[in-house]
């Protein structure tokens, strides 16, 4: 008997391709342990739009979690 893949690792490259640019950035400072407020000061973006990429980042990463979205990216090569 075969094993049936894991569903969010099939949806994998799917994921890769659907994160913007700016998403990925957060993503990467988010890596970093910044703050949400350190991300918005170091993009020069205001701290809801920030925000907002990172509700965004959750959703297509099917996360809850910054940790999460971190360790999901890494799986997915992302970071």
């Amino acid at each position: 008997m075969g094993v049936l893949p894991d569903r969010r690792e099939a949806a994998a490259p799917a994921v890769v391709g659907s994160l913007s640019r700016r998403e990925l950035e957060v993503l990467t400072l988010l890596s970093k342990m910044l703050t949400t407020e350190e991300i918005a000061t170091e993009m020069y973006l205001s701290v809801n739009t920030v925000k907002t990429h990172l509700r965004n980042i959750y959703r297509k990463l099917a996360v809850t979690r910054r940790g999460e979205a971190v360790r999901r990216a890494r799986r997915y090569r992302l970071l």
